[in-house]
Order: structure tokens, then sequence, then C-alpha cells
């Protein structure tokens, strides 16, 4: 063996050390793309560079070799993502800003629904809150004022039929007291975790060179407004309309957890764990869940309240829009349409295997009947 021979062999011999390391096979040694790069990117370059090296390959291979160790490299460090098991990009949460100069207001979505009118009278015997009299058109909607004040600054609530409710300069103890007496009045109420979840939480102030406006995540209320009742309510609505889309999101998060392992399913052609019942239920949890987003709130449109009101639409505006109201909404149809879709399609694929049984039982029926009038024909025969 000559030395331009015994070069590339020993180069090799000595590659096989990296690539199959205590003697083991590559697909074995092998454990994930940092491996493939350190076990054999590494081992086929080291080969490469001295093949260069003493002229052992010409130019051409040269450029072909380095081009494909290049696509084996950033083949091994791009890791494949499955549709199915990737998850919903979670929604932000709010982190609460220590800041001793501004007062709190958060939101929670508590419940389906709160009959406001037995409320307001509890909270009257309570003497603990007075309520204020809002404009006749608003039907949906309670506001509350503190009997005492503390630090000489008002403590007040907004309530709204649909389940929401916002606390405006309210400690956490005192905000977890009136959730808990509104429970009895709430019909078909979320769970604590849930909604203490999904909140919002912003800071507003005071301010006498400003006019009333959200600003840098922080609301500024004019002192002129600062007794303006409907200035806190144009905030509290748009805010009472986030946190309840925030826990409808959420109920569709869960439904796609549900759901996801019959799609897995479909997709490696096993049988459907499910039956028409449940596919049923699932659709009309969807269909629920579109009517509350579409008809039943107002999250697709300016709420008609504001129309005649040009100092507040623009304040409930600017809330709805730094809370992504309409752009969520989107999202949320979109997803609702996906996932009916994919109802659909297990419907109409366990209709069919439904139809198709019955069809062979017609046929077995038939073929059982075909049997007995052949017995009784032999027997007519042979009888003569």
């Amino acid at each position: 063996m000559n030395n331009f021979t015994r070069g590339p062999l020993q180069l090799i011999r000595r590659s096989r050390s990296f690539l199959a390391p205590g003697k083991k096979a590559l697909h074995h040694s092998v454990r994930g793309p940092t491996d493939f790069t350190s076990k054999v990117i590494q081992p086929v370059n080291f080969v490469k560079e001295h093949l260069f090296k003493f002229g052992w390959i010409n130019k051409n291979f040269r450029s072909a070799f380095h081009h494909r160790t290049n696509v084996w490299a950033a083949a091994a460090r791009t890791k494949p993502v499955s549709p199915l098991t990737s998850k919903m990009t979670p929604r932000k949460k709010n982190v609460e800003v220590v800041d001793v100069d501004k007062l709190d207001v958060v939101a929670y979505a508590i419940s389906e629904d709160i009959r406001l009118e037995e409320l307001s009278k509890a909270f009257v015997k309570q003497a603990l809150y007075e309520v204020v009299a809002l404009p006749t058109d608003v039907t949906d909607g309670l506001h509350l004022k503190a009997v005492y004040k503390i630090d000489n600054k008002e403590r007040e609530i907004f309530l709204f039929r649909e389940g929401a409710i916002v606390f405006w300069n309210m400690s956490v103890t005192e905000r977890n007291e009136v959730l808990h007496s509104i429970e009895k009045y709430s019909a078909s109420p979320y769970a604590s975790s849930l909604y203490l979840t999904e909140n919002e939480c912003l800071k507003y102030d005071y301010s006498a060179d400003r006019k009333t406006c959200l600003e840098k995540d922080v609301i500024h209320i004019n002192v002129a407004d600062q007794f303006d009742s409907l200035v806190k309510y144009a905030f509290s609505n748009a805010l009472s309309l986030s946190v309840k889309l925030a826990i409808w999101e959420e109920s569709l998060v869960r439904f796609v957890d549900t759901i996801e392992p019959v799609i897995e399913d479909v997709r490696l052609g096993k049988r459907i764990r499910v039956s028409r019942d449940q596919i049923l239920r699932m659709t009309g949890e969807l269909f629920t869940l579109r009517h509350l987003i579409n008809l039943s709130s107002d999250l697709l449109d300016t709420p008609d309240f504001y129309w005649d009101r040009e100092n507040l639409e623009p304040l409930y505006q600017k809330m709805a829009n730094y809370l992504s109201i309409n752009r969520r909404t989107k999202v949320i149809n979109e997803k609702l349409k996906h996932c009916c879709e994919l109802t659909e399609l297990l419907s109409s694929h366990l209709n069919d295997k439904h139809h198709t049984r019955l069809e062979w039982m017609i046929i077995i029926l038939i073929l059982v009947e075909v049997i007995f009038e052949c017995i009784h024909y032999v027997e007519k025969y042979y009888s003569l």
C-alpha cells in the first residue's frame, strides 16, 4: 500500500472513533441535534479538511462536499414542529407594577350573569356602599361607591349584567370580600382559580395638567372629571369586555385540548373514540360560544350608549384598542370556525359509518330471507 492510499484510510479509521464511540452504532450514539453535530458533522469536517490539505480530492468535489455538510448541519439544528402538538400562544398576562402614587383598577369576569336588581338591594341593606345613579339607557350596569373613604379617596365598583365586575381603588382583601358576597347573585359562576387568573389590572391617577386619557399603560383622569361616574364607566365597560373575552378564550383552549386526541387518531387512521352524541354536544358547545361572542356581547361593535356621547366614545375606544379586543375577537372567531369544521368532518365520518352499518344489516336481512325462500322451494319440490 503506497502513501497516497494509506493517508485517506488512516483518516477514515480515525473518523470511525468519532462516529461510533464505544463501538456503538451511529443511530444509538446520536442523541438529538447537538449530538449529531458533535458526533457526525465534526468528524466529517475533520476528514474533509485533511483531504483538502493533501490534495486527495479535486476542487469541484471540494465545493460539493462543503455544501452537503453545511446542509447536514442546518438540518441537524432544525427541530421539527408538529401542528397537532404545538400549543396556542398564551395571552399576555398583567404584571402589577408597584407605584405608590397611582391607584389600582382591577376587572374580573366571575359568572355568565349577575342579578343586578337583587344585588343592589343587598348592598343598600349593608350600608357599606351606596348606589350611584346611571343614565336610564344603562340597563345592564350598576355603579356602587363606598360610603367610607380611605385617605380621602373614592372607592368604587362597576358591575355588569354579563358577569363582569371592575374595582377602582380597592384593596385585595376588600375585593375578595365583595367577590365572595356576589357569588349568591351570580348565575353559572366560574371557578375562582379561573377568574382570578384571567383578570385585567391597570393603574390610574388624577391629574390637573392633562386631559382624561389612557397613556403609557396608565389611566389619567382630569380632576374636573373626578366625580363624573360616566368617565370611569367608559373605561370599565371596555375592561369588562376584555375579561369576558379572556374567559371565552380559555374555554376554547380547553375545548381544543379535549378534541386534539381525536384529531390525532384521524391523522393516524385509527378508530375514532367518540360517539355521534359526543360530537353533537361538542358542536353545541362551539355554537354556544359563537353566540355569546357575536350575538350576546358588544365585542363586534361600539355599544349604542356612546353614539350620542362624543366625549366618552374616544375613552372607550382607546381602552378597547389597548386591550386588543377587536383583534382578539377576530382571532377567536377564526379558531371557532376551524373547530366547527373539524366537528363537522367527524360528524360526517361517523354518519357515513352508521349508514354503512345499516346498509349491511339490510343486506344480511335480505340474504336471510332469500335463504328461507330457497329452503321453502326445495321442500315444496321434494314434497311433490
